[in-house]
């Protein structure tokens, strides 16, 4: 058994090829996710996205029809040949709601930034089934991959049995990546705690704005049975405040889309580093195993191990390199979206309070006299509109993006830049 089963493990993780980055290194394409169409083949509907991409080089351009599990075989196929390398992560699959305008047009966006960080990394980007990915008609490459997915099914096969053969401890002697998992373990910890809360928050700020809504319909109702009186004007505030729930969205689709998904995308590459990290375990339990058979086995056993041995080595070496790059694009990243966050959100907290101290105060509410006073009333409907406006410029940051992980157009010569349109 031992004979037969180590073979088939030398077969199941290969080195990747990775390399320090350079300077100079360009993304060779340039590539944009647009158009996304619902589309419907044999009674099956899915959607259908158009693939922009110009070749830096020499400006050929081209443009194909991919599908969402398209994306997903070329993510695949990338972390299967490049297993060294951290391959960029894609967006979770919806379970639901899959052909709303707004999920497709968020889908795009997600979609070109795996896209331009794949061609921004200087091994996964000269694939030749990423270029064939981007620039192959629709037939030519659906014929392709349904080849590759029948062949998958043998990679799987010779997973499982990597599992099993090298199942057990790891004894990691490397401090560097030991340090980096117990570093990767504490921030996910953090974000994930982070992006609960904030998706909390998002859903807040959303039921507030219902509430708010359905208060103002009240009133609108209430103010018919005041007549031509000075508080008829109640009337006048509750559509101010209907329009005031305008501005309640908007800062719960910017808490959302600069805040929320960043922290999401964020958590989706420390996955994909963690993923490397599992892989480097395996060749990890894999030396140990064959170390233990070299000692039993005679000269073929240790030629086994030796083999193991070099790859180990190799993977360790490119893996740290791929890592490194990332750590270092990234650099500062995290740290830009908790500021953006927390400034629009002091900020407009802030000015909100001032207003609401204000607009209490001229209503002519107190602590020794609750009532309103009728003249006190009719200077309601200004400051209304005036808080409605501090609140809008206080829930907008300047800038179209949050920090790199935001959902923005950006530059496509940067590995790990973001955009959002």
């Amino acid at each position: 058994m031992f004979g037969d089963s180590v073979p088939a493990v030398a077969e199941a993780v290969t080195v990747g090829t990775a390399q320090a980055p350079t300077g100079d290194f360009k993304a060779p394409y340039q590539v944009q996710v647009c158009n996304p169409q619902r589309q419907t083949d044999k009674s099956k509907s899915y959607v259908a996205y158009t693939v922009r991409v110009t070749k830096v080089r020499d400006g050929v351009e081209s443009s194909s029809f991919r599908r969402f599990s398209d994306f997903l075989w070329i993510h695949d196929q990338l972390t299967k040949k490049h297993p060294a390398c951290v391959v960029p992560p894609m967006p979770e699959k919806a379970l639901t709601g899959n052909f709303s305008p707004e999920l497709m047009m968020f889908r795009s966006r997600e979609l070109t930034r795996f896209l331009q960080r794949v061609s921004g990394h200087p091994v996964l980007s000269a694939d030749d089934d990423f270029e064939f990915f981007l620039m192959a008609p629709w037939d030519d490459f659906t014929a392709r991959r349904n080849n590759t997915v029948k062949e998958s099914f043998v990679g799987t096969l010779i997973n499982s049995v990597t599992r099993i053969v090298t199942g057990g401890k790891v004894d990691d002697e490397d401090q560097w990546f030991v340090q980096l998992a117990a570093d990767l373990g504490q921030r996910k910890k953090l974000l994930t705690d982070l992006q609960e809360s904030a998706g909390f928050m998002v859903s807040g700020w959303r039921d507030l704005g219902r509430l708010y809504s359905t208060q103002a319909q009240q009133l609108q109702t209430l103010s018919k049975f005041f007549g031509d009186s000075e508080a008829s004007h109640c009337g006048e505030d509750a559509q101010a405040m209907q329009a005031d729930v305008s501005v309640l969205d908007e800062f719960a689709n910017n808490v959302e889309h600069r805040y929320y998904e960043n922290l999401r995308d964020y958590l989706r590459e420390i996955a994909a580093i963690e993923g490397v990290l599992e892989r480097r375990n395996d060749l990890i339990k894999e030396v140990a195993n064959l170390r233990k058979q070299a000692e039993k086995k005679g000269a073929e056993a240790v030629t086994w191990y030796e083999d193991a041995t070099r790859r180990l080595t190799a993977f360790t070496k490119d893996a740290r390199i791929d890592i490194e790059r990332i750590l270092q694009t990234r650099t500062g990243e995290l740290e830009r979206i908790a500021i953006s966050f927390t400034q629009m959100h002091r900020d407009c907290f802030t000015r909100t309070g001032s207003d609401w101290t204000n607009a209490v105060t001229a209503c002519g509410f107190s602590e020794a006299d609750e009532e309103p006073s009728a003249d006190s009333l009719v200077s309601t409907a200004p400051v209304a509109t005036t808080t409605t406006t501090s609140t809008t410029e206080a829930s907008m940051p300047e800038g179209d993006s949050a920090g790199p992980f935001s959902s923005a157009v950006f530059d496509p010569s940067s590995p790990y830049a973001t955009g959002d349109d």
